[in-house]
């Protein structure tokens, strides 16, 4: 269901046609259908509305939203400092990151608060990189390009948080990296 929902978006037919197949645990795969509707949108009107396009089950992917929503209380991150951006940095990227058909290059990158790095999709496929863990990307909140980098396309984010961090591509995440930010010098 989440590899579906990874590739539809916010579009439900697959993933309605995959549900209507699972027989017991039928409910189930609905219920996932609003958790990953509700991480791909922050408008639960949206949400509910694609949960009653479905052929069936309509109620348990409601329910699904409310589950999978993050929770709107700021999530501490440990040993991380107040973000302080620097004007100067956010100009232009100032590190990258390589997209490939092996991975992430480089695997660890080393990077000074607020510098912005550009991760570019050298790759055949697409990726989705993001903060660990999979699938909630909570270990670096805002770290999630949420949606799919196509090859020859980039995304950049700036980093004010200091500390080491994974990320993995959310469309294939055994694919992983890390990026440390140290203290400006």
């Amino acid at each position: 269901m989440d590899n579906l929902a990874n590739f539809d978006q916010l579009d439900v037919k697959r993933s309605d046609a995959f549900c209507a197949l699972t027989g017991r645990v039928q409910n189930t795969c609905y219920l996932e259908i609003g958790v990953n509707l509700i991480r791909r949108t922050t408008d639960v009107a949206v949400a509910r509305a694609r949960c009653k396009e479905l052929s069936s089950h309509s109620q348990e992917c409601i329910a699904g939203i409310t589950q999978g929503q993050v929770p709107t209380a700021p999530i501490k991150v440990p040993n991380a400092r107040p973000e302080q951006p620097r004007a100067e940095a956010t100009a232009k990227a100032s590190a990258t990151v390589r997209m490939t058909d092996q991975g992430y290059s480089p695997q660890v990158l080393k990077i000074e608060q607020g510098q912005t790095v550009e991760f570019v999709n050298d790759s055949n496929e697409d990726y989705w990189p993001a903060s660990d863990p999979h699938p909630i990307h909570t270990d670096y909140p805002g770290f999630d390009a949420q949606k799919s980098i196509h090859p020859g396309e980039s995304w950049k984010f700036t980093f004010n948080r200091l500390g080491r961090y994974g990320y993995h591509n959310h469309l294939s995440p055994e694919t992983h990296a890390d990026v440390v930010i140290s203290k400006a010098s």
